[in-house]
């Protein structure tokens, strides 16, 4: 090979080595440039230790007394006298049904208990009089035995006596035909007694009544539609007050008591003082939660039906990481949080000791300080690149 060839080959290594290590630079200067485009923004906050601000339990106002009424009978509404929001008074007529059969039934059961009821007085009238009767022809022969006694005529006294016994026969007679007479009156009229109560209990059910007094919430029905005893008709709320009921967890039950006072808030963050009227003595095993009510006073009335919060006093857990729930992201049946170190991230494992509803307790992995991702997460994974925003 000429001197010349080695010169060229030379020459041609250093400028195509020239070019390849000028696109290495730039590859690498894009890259760069890339990974700076591919940094995340996110927001944190500090793992705090076992102390934590008061829990917030979401739940549904309702009258702490509530009630559907449905009818006993079926058929179709004729009337309906109340109407959403009004007030009702106990015993109060709310609405009816068609019962024109059954109240036909009622007259005619009524006309058959009349008549029987009539018909013992004049069976009890009539016998009694053959009673007297019988009591007047026993006195009579007792007299004429007298009489014959003080004559001395022996045969005249047999006669007398024997005349007088019949006589006194004949009363007990009269008087077990009479009981045993007006006893089978007095059955028919029971009997009569009993098909018209029944006729009338039939018949006023079709006359729906408030049990107690309230405010009628909710009405399902209209006048021509077709009801049930399956079917409630209206929702009756008692004027005694209003409660809020809410799931807690189990071991967070052993923080609370009856009686105890606690701050109920609504979405418009009107504040309202409440008590705990009830805690329940047993546990979902599913949620291990259990139902506590909160009872508010008559004066301090919320909307039925709206969701407020109650807030339960605070309380030391442990000496133990707690987080808020929307930081921890669920892979299967695993937890995971995202830390941020030096605007690096790291996914940890984390297991979950109690919860409390917006917060939880962590069982190892973290320490307190640590700053965890709880906004923008859902795109992150390990070792990526994250910018820190307010």
């Amino acid at each position: 090979m000429s001197k010349r060839n080695i010169i060229f080959i030379i020459a041609c290594v250093i400028i195509f080595g020239g070019v390849i290590i000028n696109r290495s630079i730039k590859t690498q200067a894009h890259a760069k440039e890339q990974n700076k485009k591919q940094v995340k923004n996110v927001k944190v906050v500090s793992v705090q230790d076992g102390y934590r601000n008061t829990i917030a339990y979401r739940g549904i106002v309702k009258g702490a007394t509530e009630v559907h009424l449905a009818p006993k009978a079926q058929g179709r509404v004729t009337k309906i006298y109340k109407e959403i929001g009004e007030t009702v008074y106990k015993g109060q007529l709310l609405a009816t049904i068609d019962g024109s059969e059954l109240w036909a039934q009622t007259n005619v059961a009524q006309t058959g208990y009349k008549s029987a009821k009539e018909s013992t007085e004049k069976t009890k009238k009539y016998f009694d009089k053959q009673v007297s009767q019988a009591k007047k022809g026993r006195n009579l022969a007792q007299s004429a035995y007298e009489v014959a006694k003080q004559s001395g005529n022996q045969q005249a006294i047999i006669q007398a006596k024997a005349n007088y016994e019949m006589a006194k026969k004949a009363v007990s007679v009269a008087k077990k035909g009479r009981d045993l007479q007006v006893e089978m009156a007095k059955g028919q009229k029971e009997v009569a007694k009993s098909q018209l109560i029944a006729t009338q209990t039939m018949a006023s059910n079709t006359q729906l009544r408030a049990p107690f007094s309230g405010v009628l919430a909710q009405s399902n029905v209209e006048v021509g539609s077709l009801v049930s005893p399956q079917i409630s008709m209206f929702l009756l709320v008692g004027n005694a007050g209003q409660e809020v009921e809410i799931s807690v967890p189990a071991l967070e039950l052993d923080n609370l008591s009856v009686g105890q006072e606690v701050e109920v808030i609504t979405d418009n963050d009107k504040k309202i003082k409440a008590k705990i009227s009830a805690i329940s003595p047993m546990i979902d095993t599913h949620t291990r939660k259990g139902i506590v009510k909160v009872s508010i006073t008559k004066s301090e009335s919320l909307v039925l039906g709206e969701y407020v919060s109650v807030l339960l006093p605070e309380k030391k857990v442990a000496d133990e990481a707690v987080i808020p729930r929307n930081a921890l992201v669920q892979e299967y049946h695993d937890s995971f949080v995202f830390i941020v170190v030096d605007n690096k991230i790291h996914k940890q494992l984390v297991r979950i000791r109690q919860d409390f509803g917006d917060k939880v307790v962590i069982e190892g992995g973290l320490n307190i300080g640590d700053n965890i991702v709880i906004e923008g997460q859902q795109y992150l994974d390990d070792n990526d690149f994250v910018e820190i925003t307010e």
